[in-house]
């Protein structure tokens, strides 16, 4: 029963172990995914007499470099079937730290075109920074200097660039007007982490102004030039392909007049053919008439706008008159209504008192003789009239 427990015992633990292999760092760290070190194998036997053995397998130490911190790692793992940690090896160990550091190195080269220049042009040239050190992005603070054969500062120009490992530029810098003919020397200085520099140079000539202005350097103009042409090559052959066009639609038209039958001889002449100058006058003279026209039917319409203006004006006149008339009408038969039953009472009075008074007759023929008769056609005369 004892020895059947052990052997229970020790089947749980190396299941337990198998299950832990898979599931720790090993499996999922840097180790899975990156490059695994040598595996080294020490055997050794246990103790207790339980007749186990060791069986120690060691990665290599990592990282391959000495870290920052000057420890190095690595990994043991028993496969054997003790489960203790005798003679386990050594998972750390110390190393020695060497600090780089980035070292660049500078070339320069001026163009073949401005080898010889004039004052007052510019001088171009291809730099190149090469790191043949540690590799880190890190600041270059670049100065352009030309100087004459004495060492004397001509012109200066400086600029910061970021740069790792390599890096490849081109710069112009312009030569002052007031240069004199001779050999000067373009140097371009690089400082970086600090105090480190480094430094190239290449020398070009300037030469005198008056051949500046008699040389041409056809490497500049040589694009322009050959726009030039291609566009002159096009022109022609434009000019060409519309020439066979041509001759070919002239031709085309005197085949088919030579088709003409007898027949068609009486039919209406063909209208001359019209100049190229004399369309131009025709098209203005159309566009004038058409103007011209324009502004009559304008003149047209402000005319008719303006008399339709003027016979509402009319109307409303005639209707206010009309209105006036027709109160004017109102207040005569009011009046002479009232004057008729003054009238009426009179005569009631005279009746009932047989008293005959001259006045109220002559107040009543003189009112006879101031009433006019109403025609509604001397009104309507009178409407025409104004």
């Amino acid at each position: 029963m004892k020895k059947r427990s052990v052997f229970v015992y020790i089947f749980v633990i190396l299941f337990v172990n198998a299950g832990n292999y898979g599931a720790g760092s090993f499996g999922t760290g840097n180790f899975g995914s990156g490059e695994v070190p040598v595996t080294t194998t020490i055997t050794s036997s246990g103790g207790g007499g339980a007749g186990c053995t060791y069986d120690w397998q060691c990665t290599g130490f990592y990282p391959s470099e000495c870290p920052v911190n000057r420890i190095q790692e690595r990994l043991c793992i028993n496969r054997g079937t003790c489960t203790g940690t005798s003679g386990i090896p050594n998972q750390n160990q110390s190393c020695i730290y060497e600090h780089k550091e980035p070292l660049f190195d500078i070339f320069l080269t001026i163009s073949p075109a401005s080898k010889e220049t004039c004052s007052g042009r510019e001088v171009n040239a291809n730099i190149s920074l090469v790191n043949y050190g540690k590799v880190e992005l890190l600041d270059a603070f670049m100065t352009y200097s030309i100087v004459d054969e004495n060492n004397k500062l001509v012109s200066e120009l400086k600029d910061t660039r970021s740069v790792s490992e390599e890096n490849n530029f081109s710069i112009s810098m312009k030569v002052p007007g007031a240069t004199l003919p001779g050999t000067y020397k373009l140097y371009a200085q690089m400082t970086y982490s600090g105090n480190k520099t480094a430094l190239a140079g290449e020398s070009f000539n300037v030469i005198n102004n008056d051949s500046c202005k008699i040389s041409f350097n056809i490497s500049q103009y040589l694009p322009f030039i050959l726009i030039g042409f291609g566009f002159l090559i096009m022109f022609i052959l434009i000019f060409v392909l519309f020439r066979k066009l041509h001759q070919h639609l002239e031709q085309k038209r005197e085949i088919e007049n030579k088709k003409v039958t007898k027949k068609q001889i009486n039919r209406e002449p063909r209208p001359e053919r019209i100049g190229f100058f004399r369309r131009l006058s025709m098209n203005s003279e159309r566009c004038k008439k058409e103007r011209a026209s324009r502004r009559l039917l304008r003149e047209l319409e402000r005319r008719k706008k303006r008399a339709e203006r003027e016979n509402i004006l009319l109307q409303r006149i005639r209707q206010e008159e009309q209105k006036k008339q027709s109160r004017q009408q109102k207040r005569k038969q009011k009046k002479l209504e009232k004057e008729y039953k003054k009238k009426m009472r009179m005569e009631k009075k005279m009746e009932k008192g047989n008293i005959i008074s001259e006045e109220p007759v002559k107040s009543i023929e003189k009112s006879k003789k101031k009433e006019k008769p109403f025609s509604l056609e001397e009104d309507l005369r009178k409407q025409r009239d104004i």
